[in-house]
């Protein structure tokens, strides 16, 4: 491109032939030209390098970065140091991006000089076109909030839209805080979003779901290999971990907030172990490293209610009997 793009769009890529072409064409339809494309390939070991050559090839909007496999989360921040529009926003390769949403998010961006702005989405299983359901529905829509406000706000809805491609970011505000991805980890969303969340001002929430979240059964998260499922608990380790040490640092509503946030995490990682971990020589070596990283007497004085001290103290008690069983 001869002109500096306007927004940067971020594109991890990886083992995602099936899907790019229809990524990619739904970006390039977008009705805002002055944009570009920054993808990842992270290590794909199926044809998806030579589908970005091929895309690269056609529009010079798009950047091609080729690197060896380090998740997704490494790939992002590469993507970041390459990022020249003053506004940067992400999708995953196997979605679609309706052809307003970039300008949509710019203009309400702009007009209410926001340092993030809020999407919303609707879900697919193949075709776009089916009928668009709002993915969520108890954000603030039409407003502005800082960050502390919106995390409250969030956790006491039970609804934490934490998705890194519903945002829609200023760069130079990304840039002056130096936040990045967590490297290595699963649910490295969370923890960006919740730095993001913590140094924003101002913060604006589009209602019109206009990203299309596809159902990919292939993805990480319906990965029923036993590495696979690990990764994942040791992922809600760290996550529960950080976000009770940010927790520590805060106070009133939002150290409630982040406090009540690390509790529901713990009953989303007791369910992954009854549901997904078969093998008993592995859940009791999960449940040893659970035992010995999750807070559990800080998390129990921090429960605002019944139900949440019974949450923390169940999960205690289960995974100190299946850390026990030989």
């Amino acid at each position: 491109m001869n002109t500096t793009p306007q927004i940067s769009v971020i594109v991890p890529v990886f083992n995602a032939s099936k899907h790019l072409d229809h990524l990619l064409q739904s970006l390039f339809d977008q009705d805002i030209r002055e944009i570009e494309v920054i993808a990842v390939n992270d290590g794909s070991t199926d044809g998806s390098l030579s589908i970005l050559e091929k895309w690269s090839n056609i529009d010079s909007r798009l950047m091609v970065i080729d690197t060896p496999n380090g998740g997704p989360s490494k790939a992002r921040n590469i993507a970041i140091s390459h990022a020249r529009g003053d506004w940067l926003c992400f999708a995953d390769a196997d979605d679609w991006v309706a052809p307003e949403t970039l300008r949509y998010w710019q203009s309400l961006a702009e007009r209410h000089e926001v340092d993030v702005l809020i999407g919303n989405a609707f879900s697919f299983d193949k075709d776009p076109a089916e009928k668009r359901e709002m993915l969520f529905t108890q954000q603030p829509w039409g407003a502005c909030l800082d960050g502390e406000s919106w995390i409250t706000h969030a956790v006491a809805q039970n609804e934490w839209p934490h998705y890194c491609w519903l945002q829609f970011i200023r760069r130079d505000f990304l840039a002056s805080h130096a936040i990045a991805f967590p490297e290595g980890v699963i649910h490295e969303d969370v923890l960006w979003t919740m730095e993001l969340a913590l140094a924003a001002e101002r913060i604006y929430f589009a209602a019109e779901p206009c990203y299309g979240y596809r159902h990919n059964p292939a993805s990480i998260m319906h990965n029923t290999d036993a590495a696979a499922v690990a990764r994942r608990i040791r992922g809600y380790l760290f996550l529960i971990g950080e976000i009770v040490k940010t927790g520590r640092e805060t106070k009133g509503a939002l150290r409630k907030a982040l406090f009540l946030q690390a509790n529901r995490e713990c009953g989303h990682l007791l369910g992954l172990f009854r549901k997904r971990v078969q093998d008993m020589q592995t859940r009791r070596s999960l449940a040893c490293e659970a035992m010995q990283k999750i807070p559990f007497k800080l998390l129990l004085r921090e429960a605002r209610s019944a139900k949440e001290a019974w949450r923390i103290a169940r999960a205690w008690l289960l995974l100190k009997a299946m850390a026990a069983k030989a």
